[in-house]
C-alpha cells in the first residue's frame, strides 16, 4: 500500500553543502547524537519515504462537517474507488478542489480522514514552508510531486496554503510566485494529456482567503469544484464537541450539558474548542489535585510507606523493605507557587492514578472557556458580539422599533420567502457621538444569533490606500464563511460620501464597489450589513436606496429618564454613597449628556473619591500604597465631577433633522 508523504523545501541543495565550511561544533555534536544502525555513525537517519495513509483519522472522528463530508464523497468517493466505472461510462475528470473557510475549520483534518478511510495515498505540499529552497528547486519539487503522484494513482495531492504558491499577482509583481503558479498550471494541464490507465490523481487545496488565489487556478479543468466550510453553528459546536469528548475517552459528569456549552461558544471553530477541551482537563486535574489527600513518609525516614488506595480509586500499594515500614501520615501539602499540571504529574507518578477515574464537567469547560480567545478574532475575522439588549439603557421604544424590523424578519426568514418577501438587507443608524450606535448594532447581533464584523471606514481607507475596493471584497468575503454574519460599518460616510461633495475618482470607485456587494446580497443569504454615521446628508443616496440600506434609525440623545437608566447601568459595580441617582439625571447640565459622556461622569466621580482618599491617607502619614478597602463615591464627588467636565453642549436634534 502506498501513502502520505510531507514535502518541505531544504533550506540548501547538495552542491552548497560539499562546498561549505568546516562543521561547527554545535553540529558535529548534532551528528555524534545520531544512534549508529547499519554500521553508519555520524549521519543522520533517513527520512521515511513510505506513503501509507495517515493513521488514527477516520471520517467518523470529525464532528460538524457532514454535509462537507456528503459534497466531499460525492465528488472523489467514486473515482477514487471505483476508477473503472468512471472510465467505462466516460464521467467527467474531476481534476481540482478548493476547500476554502477560516483557519482552525478543520480542511486539513477533512483530506487526511478521506485519504485514510478510501485507503489512497495522500501527499501533502504546504505551501509557505513549500516556498523556500534555492533559485528553481521549488518548481523541481514540485514536478517531482506531479510525477510520483501520477506513478502513484489513484491518488490524492493535498496542497494546504495553496494562496502561498499561487498567489494572485499584478503587473511585474510575483518573482517566484509567478514562476511557481506557472509550473503549477502546466503539472495540472499536462495530467489530461497522460494515460494513467483511467485513474484518477485529485487535487484538493486548502487556503483562507478564496480571494487571493490566482484567477487562472479556478477555471475548469483545473479547479473545478468550489467547497466553503463555514464556522460551525451551534448545532455543529455541540457535535464538534461530542465528539471530542468521546475520541478523548472522557468521563464526563452525568449533568454534563452540551448545548449549554454549545450556545457559548459562538465564534468557535473546530481548533478552538480542541484547544478548549485540553484545557478543560487541566482544569479537572487542577481541581483533583486541590482537593485530594496525599500519603507521604515523613520526611526524617528513608523507609518506604505504605499507601493505602484513595476513595474510589484503584491504587496499588508501594511495597517496603523486608525489615519494616513506616506508617504514612495522611496530609494535604501546601505547594505555594508550583505548577498544579506539575504538581499532578508527580500524583500520578507516585501512585499511578488512572486519569479515567476523574470525571470532567461543565464548570471545568466554563472555567477555561475564557482563557481562549477565538481564531477568527485573532485572525480578523468575525467574531461573536459581547453586548445584549440588557446592556442597553434608554432605548425601550427604539428596541422594539429594531425588533419588528430587523430581528423578527431575520429570524423568521423562511416563511418570509414562502411568502415571496425578501428579508431586511440592511439598516443605518444615524446621531450624535457616544448614544450608543456601535452597542445597537452587536445587540441585534447577538439578538439573531450573528457573528459580528466591525469595520472602521476610516481605517480601511487608510490600510488600503492603493486598492480600498480590495479591503471591501475581502469584508464580503470573510462574512461569507462566518454566516449568520452582521457587517457593522463605522463612520460610513467617509467610505461612502455623496458624489455631489467634489470627492475624488477613487471614492466613486469605493462607492461603486460596496453598492456592487449590497445588490450581491440575494445570492449570500445569512449575511446582514449595518451602518452608523453622524451626518446622514453625507451618505451618498444610492446606500439608502432599497434593497441596501433603506431603514434608517435615528438614535437621539436620551431624555431625563434615560439619563437615569444608563446611570443605574453604568454604576451596577460601583459602591455609592449616598448619591441620588435621579437628581443627577435631571441636573440641567446634564441635559445634552450622551451615554458615553454620562458613563465619563461616573468614571471622573470616582476618580474624585479615589484622589481625595489617597489624599487623607498623606495627612494621617499613611503611604499611599496602603490604600487597600473600597472607596465610595458621595455627591460631592459627582459635583466635582460635573464641574471638571466640559459642560459646553449644544443641542444636536436639529442637525439631524429631529424636534426636540
Amino acid at each position: 500500500m502506498t501513502g502520505n508523504k510531507e514535502y518541505l523545501a531544504s533550506t540548501t541543495s547538495e552542491p552548497a553543502a560539499r562546498n561549505s565550511a568546516p562543521a561547527s561544533p554545535l553540529q558535529r555534536k548534532r551528528k555524534e547524537s545520531y544512534s549508529v544502525k547499519d554500521g553508519q555513525s555520524g549521519k543522520p537517519p533517513k527520512r521515511n519515504d513510505n506513503r501509507e495513509p495517515p493513521e488514527t483519522m477516520f471520517l467518523s472522528d470529525i464532528g460538524g462537517l457532514d454535509d462537507i463530508i456528503n459534497d466531499l464523497w460525492k465528488l472523489i468517493g467514486r473515482p477514487l474507488t471505483d476508477p473503472e466505472f468512471c472510465l467505462h461510462t466516460r464521467v467527467q475528470q474531476l481534476y481540482g478542489i478548493v476547500l476554502h473557510g477560516p483557519p482552525g475549520c478543520g480542511k486539513t483534518m477533512l483530506v487526511k480522514a478521506i485519504a485514510q478511510d478510501i485507503g489512497v495515498p495522500l501527499f501533502s505540499v504546504w505551501g509557505s514552508r513549500f516556498m523556500k529552497g534555492m533559485y528553481r528547486e521549488p518548481e523541481k519539487k514540485l514536478r517531482e510531486i506531479f510525477e510520483e503522484a501520477y506513478e502513484k494513482a489513484p491518488c490524492l495531492i493535498f496542497m494546504d496554503e495553496i494562496d502561498a504558491i499561487s498567489p494572485k499577482w499584478k503587473g511585474a509583481e510575483g518573482g517566484i510566485a509567478r514562476r511557481i503558479a506557472a509550473q503549477l498550471l502546466a503539472c495540472i494541464d499536462d495530467f489530461a494529456l497522460r494515460k494513467t490507465g483511467g485513474k484518477p490523481v485529485i487535487i484538493i487545496g486548502a487556503t483562507n482567503q478564496l480571494d487571493s488565489l490566482d484567477p487562472a487556478l479556478r477555471t475548469t479543468g483545473r479547479f473545478d469544484q468550489e467547497i466553503c466550510i463555514k464556522m460551525p453553528d451551534e448545532v455543529g459546536r455541540e457535535r464538534i464537541l461530542r465528539m471530542l469528548c468521546a475520541n478523548r475517552k472522557l468521563q464526563l459528569s452525568q449533568d454534563f450539558d452540551f448545548k449549554r456549552l454549545a450556545k457559548r461558544t459562538r465564534g468557535f471553530v473546530g481548533l478552538d474548542l480542541s484547544a478548549m477541551t485540553s484545557l478543560a482537563i487541566s482544569m479537572a486535574l487542577k481541581r483533583f489535585s486541590a482537593t485530594a489527600k496525599i500519603c507521604l513518609p515523613p520526611t526524617n525516614s528513608l523507609e518506604i510507606p505504605v499507601i493505602p488506595p484513595l476513595d474510589g480509586m484503584d491504587v496499588n500499594q508501594v511495597g517496603s523493605p523486608s525489615q519494616s515500614v513506616s506508617v504514612p501520615v495522611v496530609v494535604t501539602p501546601d505547594y505555594g507557587q508550583e505548577d498544579p499540571a506539575q504538581r499532578f504529574l508527580s500524583y500520578c507518578e507516585l501512585f499511578k492514578t488512572p486519569l479515567d477515574s476523574i470525571y470532567i464537567t461543565v464548570p471545568d469547560f466554563l472555567t477555561a472557556l475564557p482563557e481562549i480567545r477565538p481564531i477568527c478574532a485573532r485572525t480578523g475575522f468575525a467574531r461573536a458580539p459581547d453586548v445584549t439588549w440588557a446592556d442597553i439603557g434608554a432605548r425601550d421604544s427604539l428596541k422594539l422599533e429594531m425588533q419588528k424590523a430587523i430581528v423578527q424578519p431575520i429570524k423568521e426568514l423562511t416563511p418570509l420567502l414562502g411568502m415571496g418577501i425578501t428579508g431586511p438587507a440592511g439598516a443605518l443608524l444615524y446621531g450624535p457621538h457616544g448614544c450608543g450606535k456601535t452597542m445597537l448594532a452587536k445587540a441585534v447581533a447577538d439578538e439573531i444569533g450573528a457573528n459580528f464584523i466591525e469595520v472602521y471606514s476610516s481605517e480601511c481607507l487608510l490600510k488600503f490606500y492603493q486598492e480600498p475596493e480590495r479591503c471591501i471584497r475581502h469584508i464580503f468575503s470573510q462574512a461569507q464563511v462566518c454566516t449568520p454574519c452582521i457587517i457593522f460599518f463605522d463612520e460610513l460616510d467617509a467610505l461612502a460620501p455623496s458624489c455631489n461633495n467634489s470627492h475624488s475618482k477613487s471614492s466613486s470607485q469605493v462607492v461603486n464597489t460596496l453598492l456592487s456587494e449590497f445588490d450581491s446580497l440575494n445570492d449570500r443569504p445569512g449575511i446582514y450589513v449595518m451602518g452608523a454615521t453622524t451626518r446622514l446628508e453625507l451618505i451618498d443616496p444610492a446606500m439608502l436606496a432599497p434593497g441596501r440600506l433603506s431603514q434608517t434609525f435615528f438614535i437621539d440623545l436620551p431624555d431625563a429618564g434615560g439619563r437615569l437608566e444608563i446611570l443605574k447601568l453604568k454604576t451596577k459595580n460601583i459602591p455609592l454613597l449616598n448619591v441620588d441617582l435621579q437628581a443627577v439625571a435631571e441636573d440641567d447640565r446634564c441635559k445634552y449628556f450622551s451615554g458615553a459622556k454620562l458613563g465619563a461622569l461616573v468614571t471622573a466621580a470616582g476618580i474624585e473619591a479615589f484622589v481625595e482618599a489617597l489624599r487623607q491617607n498623606v495627612k494621617k502619614g499613611k503611604r499611599t500604597s496602603s490604600l487597600s478597602e473600597i472607596v465610595p463615591s458621595t455627591p460631592e464627588h459627582f459635583e466635582k465631577a460635573l464641574t471638571s467636565l466640559d459642560l459646553m453642549q449644544f443641542p444636536l436634534r436639529e442637525a439631524f433633522g429631529e424636534d426636540d
